[in-house]
């Protein structure tokens, strides 16, 4: 009963926000019919393939994980791309579970135990909003703070509380704590990583969570030109919106959470008469790539089956 109320409680939350954006839409849309977009197609094909070699990139990290964790079995990239990117579209089902879920299933029938792919999941799941948090933080900051030393000093303190976070003796305390919540059983020490592999971890989500935000200012640019000041808030809106989207427990794939946080940063800078208009423009963009990448992927696949059937037919 109680997780029923839950999930209709959860529906109600992202309903009221979607509306309450919607809303907002239709109210301003003689500002947007009026605003001066200047489409440009070889920047939007670009942003989106851009976009969706960062999602490779992500599909890496993850697969590097598990190379970490347990470096005897182990799946080729094009595997890895292949798991996560299917079980990426998981997020879209209420609740937070359901991608983690999906790469455990597919990647076992590849040969990696489950508890690996659950501590590796959850790892992409912790760190990955993290890294993404931090880089949106320290962009909203510069933006900000470029008369404020004190929005310097809070951005530094975003920096040293992120990376005491990290620390192994803090981090799997709190990572267990959550799990066992979830009535799931804790990470045992075999299977922790040590700080320094955290930080490198990090640090490649880090390049992540920077080259998916250029992908998105490259996005917005290809529809309205943007001054240079715009591309420290187009990363904030990108890169915060994404991690609280992701950490949401209501929203699937933060849907509503994205675009509400998205469109109250924008509203800080020259892109405020189209702040909500350019939130539910990213969502399809970021689809399109998923989708995209997805599709690529399995064409990869089939045509290096193809191949070594080929070969195998020639032996």
């Amino acid at each position: 009963m109680k997780k029923t109320i839950y999930k209709i409680l959860n529906y109600i939350i992202v309903a009221l926000i979607i509306a309450f954006l919607l809303k907002y839409l239709i109210s301003n849309w003689q500002k947007i019919d009026q605003y001066n977009f200047d489409l440009n197609i070889l920047l939007l094909v670009l942003s989106v393939f851009g976009y969706s070699l960062v999602l490779v990139l992500l599909s890496l990290v993850w697969r590097k994980i598990i190379g970490t964790i347990d470096g005897e079995h182990k799946i080729s990239r094009l595997e890895g791309t292949k798991i996560y990117m299917l079980s990426e579209f998981g997020k879209y089902l209420p609740g937070n579970i359901w991608g983690i879920l999906g790469r455990i299933y597919l990647g076992n029938q590849s040969g990696i135990s489950k508890r690996t792919l659950l501590v590796a999941s959850s790892m992409d799941t912790l760190l990955s909003p993290i890294a993404t948090l931090l880089v949106g933080t320290l962009a909203l900051f510069a933006y900000l703070g470029q008369n404020s030393s004190p929005l310097y000093i809070i951005s530094l303190f975003v920096l040293i509380a992120g990376a005491l976070f990290l620390h192994p003796k803090i981090m799997y305390p709190c990572f267990n704590l959550i799990l066992k919540m979830f009535g799931k059983t804790e990470i045992e020490k075999r299977y922790q990583l040590g700080y320094g592999q955290i930080a490198r971890l990090c640090l490649y989500y880090i390049v992540v969570a920077v080259g998916g935000s250029l992908c998105f200012v490259v996005f917005i640019a290809s529809l309205t030109p943007l001054a240079s000041a715009d591309i420290f808030v187009l990363i904030a809106a990108y890169c915060l919106s994404k991690a609280l989207g992701t950490v949401a427990p209501f929203a699937p794939s933060g849907l509503g959470v994205r675009e509400g946080v998205m469109s109250l940063i924008l509203n800080v800078g020259t892109l405020v008469s189209i702040s909500v208009f350019i939130s539910f423009a990213a969502r399809i963009w970021s689809t399109v790539a998923e989708v995209m990448t997805l599709g690529l992927t399995y064409l990869a696949n089939r045509m290096l089956y193809t191949v070594t059937d080929i070969n195998n037919n020639e032996l």
